[in-house]
């Protein structure tokens, strides 16, 4: 499959920032959707926190035909024992790296079906 425009989510640092750079040097069309524009990229940006998924964000983004591929590189990674974790720093991990994501397939769940051919 050939990648005319990635959405990637997470992408304004770390290993999605790595993927944009990747993508943008292949000639690729990126949008990305973080906390902040990636410097020293050409790319379209949207801002978007995963700690507040925006359903209607993630609809408009599905409804793009121009975006044939969706990377998901955003979450929280903390090394610690789990006596170190408070409560609302592990409802907030959760939020970000799993009931986000998994919004965010869903809404995109039909594109990836007719994309990936179930």
């Amino acid at each position: 499959m050939t990648i005319n425009k990635a959405a990637v989510v997470g992408g304004s640092s770390g290993i999605g920032l790595a993927v944009c750079c990747a993508l943008v040097k292949r000639g690729c069309k990126v949008k990305v959707l973080g906390l902040h524009k990636p410097e020293g990229i050409n790319c379209e940006y949207e801002y978007c926190d995963m700690r507040y998924p925006d359903i209607m964000q993630f609809e408009s983004l599905a409804h793009d035909d121009s975006i044939n591929a969706l990377f998901i590189s955003s979450g929280i990674g903390r090394f610690a024992d789990f006596q170190h974790f408070s409560i609302p720093e592990i409802e907030k991990t959760l939020t970000i790296d799993t009931v986000s994501v998994l919004k965010l397939l869903r809404v995109f769940y039909d594109k990836l079906l007719i994309g990936g051919g179930a």
